[in-house]
């Protein structure tokens, strides 16, 4: 258990997060939702992704760290770090979409800061919310690449 501040800690995922780990994936793929396919074609296809992502994830970062990220014992959230005794490597964080903008990811993204080492991450670029939150951080373009914008910190 890793506490970030009242309230607001890390967990170990376990097997028993899948199901909320399925919905919240779910909550950040609007543009899957957007498609207009039928129900059962969307939820196969945000499946597939569900699991193509972490067999990529973890695939790419064999030693990282899986967290739910809960907000007074309730899940809301999650955090994928992949570290070693010089940098982390922020995979993935996502929130529940009613928890979203009030600031639990700047608190996420800044406990990792204070360990004091470089930080490297990995967004969007059309994720605007995202890049302006790191951006305010003080992370840095590293490159842009297609759909991957790296950033690093400090």
């Amino acid at each position: 258990m890793i506490e970030i501040d009242s309230g607001l800690r890390l967990r170990p995922e376990c097997g028993a997060d899948l199901s909320f780990l399925k919905i919240l994936f779910r909550s950040t793929r609007e543009d899957l939702l957007r498609l207009g396919l039928p129900g059962p074609m969307t939820d196969s296809l945000i499946e597939m992704q569900f699991q193509a992502q972490r067999k990529g994830y973890f695939g790419q970062f064999p030693e990282a760290e899986s967290f739910v990220v809960e907000k007074r014992g309730k899940s809301m959230g999650s955090l994928l770090k992949d570290e070693n005794e010089f940098e982390i490597r922020l995979v993935y964080i996502a929130l529940v979409p009613e928890e979203r903008g009030k600031g639990y990811g700047r608190r996420l993204v800044s406990s990792l800061q204070k360990k004091g080492k470089t930080v490297r991450l990995s967004v969007d670029p059309r994720n605007i919310p995202a890049r302006t939150l790191y951006f305010s951080l003080g992370f840095r373009k590293e490159r842009e690449e297609g759909a991957n914008l790296e950033m690093i910190w400090p």
